[in-house]
């Protein structure tokens, strides 16, 4: 039964209990009308009529209230969960009124919420490799995270090392299904998908054709959970399991929007293990996180204004633990110098704001670069070719290493 449903239930009543009542009324009128006089009859009849046009009236209105309800509920709904999910991100504390306020307007999303931020609140052991001890037949799945591509379509260096450490999972656990999950992010190479290069590299390795499924729709790591699950719950029930494979700094926001996509599916597979490649730099902050999960909860445009630093949403207070103190209109990329020193571009958080000066081969005059990075230093051979004028994709930044925000 939908939600629709739910709300003609008692519209339905209603009317039949009116319908009840004009009915008792004309009988009662009716037998009354057979005592009295014709003068009196005539009266009684009218005011018979009164009362039915009421009632049409009081109906009528009840009516298209309904629908009204219908549609402010979700929104309260959302509402909380977005105030649940942003106060938690910029706080490190639970929203306790919004969480309680949540279960009374939904009480199985409530639950299930309140699970996530259980979920959310758990410590994650990043492990280099899989352990022992997980399924040894298809009822374990391996999930590889993808990674944006080069350009023409190429993987880049950082999508090579989490597929390195795929194969080493799939060869300890040879019946395992594996996921490659990711979607066409090569700006020059729009047939080019994540997923698609991922499942021919393990293949050329000697992976089975046969275990590999290819996710390759998702443009979010929360679509990639959306989607994969949509997969497995389909064509691969079997699966109860799940090893998230990718980067360590990207583990923990693959654990928890896979785990919480499992909750509000009521999927019944859990996310057990991890195993990952130690990255040179990049970061996911609490309020990317949250984005992510809004995102989960069906709200892309709030879950997209995160993303990119627009915090204060349904009036919520902004991001205390570490706001914006400044935002700086660079003349290649907008971004922001955080409270806690750190500085913030397209939803990517670096340690570092690198000033870059040097004079490039056979030019007349010195030029600067300002990169954001985790990084500790760039040197200005690699600033400058990084900035658009190599013809190698190796000499590129990921986005999780470096950003070129301003160039003169």
């Amino acid at each position: 039964m939908n939600r629709k449903t739910i709300m003609s239930v008692p519209a339905a009543c209603f009317w039949a209990v009116i319908a009840a009542s004009i009915l008792g009324y004309q009988h009662r009128i009716s037998v009354r009308a057979q005592r009295i006089t014709a003068e009196k009859r005539g009266v009684c009849l009218k005011m018979k009529n009164n009362l039915i046009v009421f009632i049409i009236v009081l109906c009528t209105a009840v009516t298209i209230m309904f629908p009204a309800l219908a549609e402010e509920t979700p929104d309260i709904v959302q509402s909380q969960i977005e105030r649940i999910v942003v106060s938690y991100a910029a706080n490190g504390a639970r929203d306790g009124e919004a969480l309680s306020a949540l279960v009374s307007l939904n009480p199985s999303l409530g639950e299930k919420w309140t699970r996530i931020m259980d979920l959310w609140e758990t410590p994650v052991t990043v492990n280099g490799e899989l352990p022992d001890g997980l399924p040894e037949d298809d009822s374990l799945c391996l999930v590889g995270l993808g990674f944006q591509l080069n350009p023409d379509g190429t993987m880049r260096t950082e999508l090579i090392e989490r597929l390195k450490v795929m194969l080493a999972s799939s060869e300890k656990y040879p019946n395992a299904i594996i996921v490659c999950t990711g979607g066409g992010t090569a700006a020059d190479n729009p047939t080019a998908t994540e997923a698609g290069r991922m499942a021919e590299w393990l293949e050329a390795q000697g992976v089975d054709p046969s275990r590999l499924i290819v996710e390759d729709h998702s443009l979010t790591t929360a679509q990639n959970a959306v989607f994969t699950f949509a997969i497995l719950s389909e064509r691969y029930p079997q699966v109860k399991q799940i090893a998230i494979i990718s980067s360590d700094y990207h583990i923990a926001t693959g654990i928890l929007l896979f785990g919480a996509e499992a909750i509000l599916r009521d999927s019944g597979t859990e996310v057990v293990s991890n195993a990952s490649w130690n990255a040179p730099g990049g970061t996911l902050s609490a309020m990317f996180q949250a984005g992510a999960l809004i995102e989960l909860s069906g709200d892309m445009e709030t879950a997209f204004d995160i993303y990119y630093d627009n915090y204060d949403i349904h009036e919520l207070p902004p991001l205390q633990n570490n706001a914006a103190k400044n935002t700086i209109a660079g003349n290649m990329r907008t971004y922001s110098e955080m409270d806690d020193g750190t500085w913030m571009c397209d939803g990517y958080v670096y340690k570092y704001r690198l000033e870059i000066k040097g004079r490039m081969p056979d030019a007349a005059e010195d030029s600067s670069f300002v990169y954001l990075s985790n990084l500790k230093e760039i040197s200005f051979e690699r600033a400058y070719m990084a900035a658009g004028l190599s013809s190698h994709t190796e000499d590129y930044f990921s986005p999780e290493e470096a950003v070129l925000v301003e160039m003169n």
